[in-house]
């Protein structure tokens, strides 16, 4: 469940209520890639097709998805997703052979991106003062010859710039981006940020030949599957083992999942109510934190469930549901964080100990250092992140990349 960084997790979360008018006034093709991304986030082999169909949305000749990470001193600019398969040897080549010249154009990319959680669609305007400025760029002049001229990009996380960023590529026969195909993109780029961001289990399971609902009980997140009406479908073990330890949703014995709290219901509910109530934080998807009452939390995300080949062939309709304990250790990525905030080293032990689920106080007892040492660092590490609390820390911390699978 998404929520702003300025709610507090025990305030009334508001969301908009599906609005009927509005969705049925979207193109069918438009509702339909909405509801086809959120399957992405669940089958990872399904984003080329997705890629493919945005970009023929928006009458474009391609769209791909970039990561731009650093490792140690080295800057790494990678495509996993492409979506024409067929071109992703020649992109991979182009990225290898122009590495230099993409590295700073993403890092202008960024420079240009406002602070503010929406997605910002640039274009390529960006780069060079006019047309034949652009044209003369050397990087440019290789995408002519592949029939391109023409590009859009944008980042995906704003609190990770080197998570996943979102480019789309036109034919050199056509000029930058119209109105009406920015407004098509910008519909869909809130809900391609949050499939993103909920799609690392997927993509982990797939680099082992394994699709997610098979794969659900080497997970160490919770995963349950509801129906259309709501009903428990599936669910893996560590979703289980928060069923029964904690007290803050349940399964009537029709089989209906339910929050404890009637807020979290009717959160639940209008999520699961429109695809359009989804998305809706931009480039920095939140999550609904739900204290378990024993000074822990769960992190509650939920995405819709259209289709999927192990749910049958017809529409499923149903809810995923994602569940996080913030007691259970996490291997997270800690450099990446480090290098992206500016943290110190001492810092970033402190959030390896927040990733293990070690409160303050087991962290000052395991550091050798005072309870006030501790909250005083663990302040400096919240402000530098943009985090409000150590719950969304450990959010933040598991977007920049953490091990999913037992």
């Amino acid at each position: 469940m998404d929520h702003g960084r300025e709610s507090h997790y025990t305030k009334t979360i508001q969301l908009p209520v599906s609005n009927p008018k509005l969705f049925a006034a979207m193109s069918d093709n438009t509702q339909e890639t909405i509801l086809k991304i959120y399957d992405a986030a669940a089958d990872d082999t399904l984003w080329p097709e997705v890629l493919q169909r945005i970009a023929d949305g928006a009458n474009a000749a391609g769209s791909l998805v970039l990561r731009h990470s650093r490792l140690g001193q080295e800057m790494n600019l990678s495509a996993p997703y492409i979506s024409n398969v067929a071109r992703k040897q020649v992109i991979e080549q182009y990225l290898e052979e122009f590495r230099d010249d993409e590295i700073r154009d993403q890092c202008t990319l960024v420079d240009h991106t406002s602070s503010a959680d929406g997605i910002n669609l640039l274009e390529d305007n960006i780069l060079a003062a006019d047309i034949e400025t652009l044209k003369s760029l050397p990087s440019v002049r290789r995408l002519q010859e592949g029939g391109l001229l023409h590009r859009a990009a944008c980042l995906l996380n704003k609190d990770n710039t080197g998570a996943f960023r979102f480019a789309i590529q036109l034919s050199e026969t056509r000029g930058r981006l119209t109105l009406e195909e920015k407004a098509y993109l910008n519909s869909l780029l809130p809900h391609l940020a949050k499939a993103f961001d909920l799609g690392q289990p997927a993509h982990q399971t797939a680099s082992k030949n394994l699709s997610l609902l098979s794969a659900i009980d080497h997970l160490n997140i919770g995963v349950c599957i509801l129906d259309h009406v709501g009903r428990v479908v599936t669910k893996n073990v560590e979703f289980a083992r928060q069923l029964d330890q904690y007290r803050v949703f349940s399964v009537a014995a029709d089989g209906k999942f339910k929050f404890s709290i009637p807020n979290h219901q009717k959160h639940l509910l209008d999520m699961q109510a429109s695809p359009l109530n989804h998305g809706m934080f931009g480039a920095r998807p939140r999550k609904e934190a739900i204290p378990t009452g024993d000074s822990g939390y769960l992190c509650i995300e939920v995405v819709p469930l259209d289709r999927n080949d192990e749910m049958g062939t017809a529409r499923f309709e149903g809810t995923i549901l994602y569940s996080t304990d913030t007691h259970r250790p996490r291997h997270v990525h800690i450099d990446a964080i480090r290098v992206a905030h500016g943290l110190t080293a001492t810092e970033a032990d402190l959030i390896a100990g927040i990733a293990d689920g070690l409160t303050n106080t087991q962290i000052a007892e395991q550091r050798d250092r005072s309870v006030t040492t501790v909250a005083t660092q663990v302040k400096s590490i919240l402000a530098k992140t943009n985090c409000s609390t150590r719950t969304q820390l450990v959010r933040l911390m598991m977007s920049f990349g953490a091990d999913f699978l037992k």
